[in-house]
């Protein structure tokens, strides 16, 4: 699994690791990776969008609001007997809270 943290409304990225079972059946880096549905980008209302990359790096582009952790996405990859893997890559997100300082003048 892979995780990622940065402040409010900074996209961040995050790999899971997939190791093969047996060395003689390596993962296939032919076949991109995807989420668990087979879809390679995700949107989660109020939260923010996951884009997966063919070598299964995440990106996750926060909504400007959102803040905290996400539930995150599972990342799906296959050996080359078509033995699906699965990882899951979850975001955190600082907020981010303005200050002031008071001025006067005479």
């Amino acid at each position: 699994d892979a995780t990622s943290t940065d402040i409010q409304g900074q996209t961040q990225s995050g790999k899971p690791t997939f190791t093969e079972g047996d060395p003689n059946v390596p993962i296939d880096e032919d076949t991109p990776a995807t989420f668990e549905d087979g879809s390679t980008t995700k949107t989660v209302e109020g939260v923010g969008t996951y884009t997966v990359a063919a070598d299964g790096t995440v990106t996750f582009v926060p909504e400007k609001s959102f803040t905290g952790t996400a539930t995150g996405v599972t990342v799906k990859r296959v050996d080359k007997n078509g033995t699906e893997i699965t990882a899951k890559y979850t975001p955190t997100v600082t907020p981010v809270t303005p200050t002031a300082e008071p001025a006067t003048s005479t």
